[in-house]
């Protein structure tokens, strides 16, 4: 007989021998079973300090980064210190951080959460299962990765997924922050970039028809593994895709307080321990990138994954209207980390609470604030009635109201019901979307219970949750949710860039394809409809011209179906001098497998840019559902760099549409 069930039996044949003499205790009520509370486990492995053999650039900050993320934890976000691991340099090998991992998930129970922080170097080895577009793994480095021939020993982005995957199979929450990047620049004034390129590890570089130098990227490549199932995680990450991760002498900022460490996990850990209680992994990671851009506005963090609008180290959803943050300057102008990309227009009403407080606490509530005027990502604010609080108060602005001539991307909702009505608020909440008949969205309930995200032109966008996920899986609502606030996002940046206020400052533009076996470029004609059609696995060569009497400056911006803003590289920092052409020829573009008839309906678009001035449009970036340092770029009162806040531009579009064959 199993124990649980014994001991009852046990008890009840005492009481029943008992002396006839011996008064009876009354019955007593059963006490409900103790439900263990979640707890909080975390992995923390900070590697600096690589075997000398390798010559590999050290990282001083790394394994003090590891401890510093451990104390904040354990202090400020109620982990205990008996269920932290900390493994630094020697320790962490790759099986040692494998077996920590296995033992945290082994110890775990359903509803506990789990974390892995890795400080240290990234790095790509080359593709072992052909998912990878340009032929690389994105990889962590640890500290006996080694030198060819020992090639196979970094965790690749296909073992993460593993881990992932292992972890889900006990809980749902599962948070990994990375303080390290998989691609990356050489670095710049005395900065150590936290990367290994893999030339410099004796590896061939990415599969490409051109030279790598030559060449620049245009179909968006596969997400790492990790990020490309559907697993229940979110991700911090130091740096988007192509972007630099630093570790910065502190020497050179008294704000810091070591010499050196890494730029990212000090901004989150300042940002956690001055965290609100409802204030979600958006929210942290999109306050810490502010502390991250104002040092090195070359490193952009990132958040993604279906649940990084979930509250922080909780399984609840972050409920209610954006946070953005308020400061005022030394003039005494309030202003808004926010502006026209988030949908915040002249006329929009924020409640104002301070930043620690809970977006529900009306008691809290400071006041009210009205945008007077607004950029790309920061607006200028007026209060109303109540007098604003001293200029040291952190504090936090809440939408109320749109303004009257905020444009916002429109969605219907063929469904009904209270799961149907819970997601159209849902959608309404961030601020980017709003549910009208006729609108260029559908969202609509299939037979087999899952939502199917319907585009301009019918055809399914990529945005569908799994089967029953409207009433059983909340993650996957959210999944959709931010991907379609990610979408809206890109659209309204696209939209404000084509409203570009000189048209005298045109560029020329040619674009041709290379085609297999073909001798040369050939020029590309427009379909009936206005795109230009390539098939999967040619190449673009796009020419630029300076048509005007004075130097321009080009960018090229490419946006793609899901929401995917990014540069393409190629661009020289140099002016075109009047008369002079710029040539980009582009990596094959690939449609990922799966993804035919998606691509068949939808459009890549290459904005082409002409500024009188180099101009920054960095803030206007993202990666799909992943979230980057967009939204409020920069302090609420630090005059940043506004991607729109130029002498003049021109954009001009060519719209792309990939298939399978001609």
């Amino acid at each position: 007989m199993p124990l649980p069930a014994l001991l009852p039996s046990c008890l009840l044949a005492v009481a029943v021998a008992a002396p006839a003499h011996q008064a009876a205790e009354p019955p007593q009520a059963a006490e409900p079973p103790r439900i263990a509370e979640p707890r909080r486990r975390a992995l923390l492995v900070g590697i600096g300090a690589y075997p000398p053999r390798y010559a590999w650039k050290p990282l001083p900050g790394a394994s003090g980064d590891a401890l510093r993320m451990q104390r904040v934890l354990v202090e400020r976000a109620g982990f205990a210190q008996a269920d932290t691991r900390l493994l630094t340099d020697a320790q962490a090998t790759h099986l040692g951080i494998q077996q920590a991992w296995a033992s945290l998930v082994a110890q775990s129970r359903p509803g506990d959460l789990l974390l892995f922080y890795f400080a240290g170097h990234g790095s790509q080895l080359p593709d072992q299962d052909g998912d990878e577009l340009d032929g690389f793994d994105e990889t962590l480095v640890p500290f006996d990765a080694g030198e060819p021939p020992a090639r196979a020993n970094d965790i690749r982005d296909d073992r993460l997924a593993e881990w992932v995957a292992a972890a889900n199979a006990v809980t749902p929450n599962v948070v990994l922050i990375f303080d390290c990047c998989s691609s990356g620049s050489a670095a710049r004034g005395g900065r150590v970039e936290r990367y290994l390129a893999p030339r410099a590890r004796g590896f061939d570089g990415p599969r490409t028809s051109l030279a790598p130098a030559e060449v620049a990227p245009l179909a968006r490549p596969l997400q790492p593994a990790y990020l490309r199932g559907s697993g229940s995680f979110v991700l911090l990450s130091a740096c988007a895709s192509g972007r630099s991760a630093y570790e910065v002498d502190a020497g050179e900022d008294a704000a810091l307080d070591a010499r050196q460490q890494g730029l990212f996990t000090w901004s989150l850990t300042r940002a956690l321990a001055e965290a609100a209680p409802d204030e979600s992994y958006a929210d942290l990671l999109a306050r810490a990138a502010r502390h991250v851009q104002a040092r090195e506005p070359e490193q952009r963090p990132i958040v993604s994954g279906p649940l990084a609008s979930r509250r922080l180290f909780s399984p609840e959803a972050a409920r209610g209207a954006p946070r953005f943050e308020l400061a005022r300057d030394e003039q005494g102008q309030w202003w808004l980390a926010g502006g026209k990309l988030d949908a915040l227009e002249s006329g929009a009403r924020l409640a104002v609470l301070p930043r620690d407080a809970r977006r529900d606490d009306l008691k809290a509530r400071l006041g009210e604030v009205v945008v007077e005027r607004s950029g790309a990502q920061r607006s200028a604010l007026r209060w109303t009635g109540a007098a604003p609080p001293a200029a040291s108060s952190p504090a936090a602005g809440f939408l109320l109201a749109h303004g009257a001539t905020a444009l916002r991307t429109a969605f219907d909702l063929r469904a009904e019901g209270d799961a149907a009505e819970e997601l159209a608020r849902s959608l309404e909440a961030t601020g980017l979307l709003i549910r009208a008949a006729g609108a260029e969205l559908t969202l609509e309930r299939a037979g087999d219970g899952r939502w199917r995200v319907l585009g301009p032109s019918g055809g399914e966008l990529p945005f569908a949750t799994s089967g029953g996920a409207s009433d059983g899986a909340p993650a996957e609502l959210e999944r959709l949710r931010d991907g379609l606030a990610c979408l809206a996002r890109a659209r309204r940046a696209r939209s404000l860039l084509l409203r570009g206020p000189a048209p005298a400052l045109a560029l020329r533009t040619r674009l041709q394809v290379v085609r297999a076996g073909a001798e040369g470029p050939v020029e590309l004609a427009p379909e009936a409809d206005g795109t230009l059609r390539v098939a999967s696995g040619e190449s673009l060569v796009l020419e630029l011209q300076n048509p005007t009497a004075h130097p321009l400056h080009a960018a090229v911006l490419v946006f793609g179906p899901e929401g995917e803003v990014a540069y393409l590289d190629g661009t020289s920092e140099e002016a075109l001098a009047s008369g002079q052409k710029l040539v980009i020829p582009t990596q094959p573009l690939e449609i990922p497998p799966g993804f035919e008839a998606f691509y068949a309906q939808s459009e890549l678009e290459l904005l082409v840019i002409a500024t009188p001035e180099r101009h920054d449009f960095t803030p206007l970036l993202q990666d799909g559902v992943q979230l980057g340092a967009t939204r409020g770029g920069g302090s609420a009162a630090d005059p940043t760099a506004d991607p729109l806040a130029c002498s003049g531009w021109w954009a001009g579009a060519l719209r792309l549409r990939l298939v399978t064959g001609r």
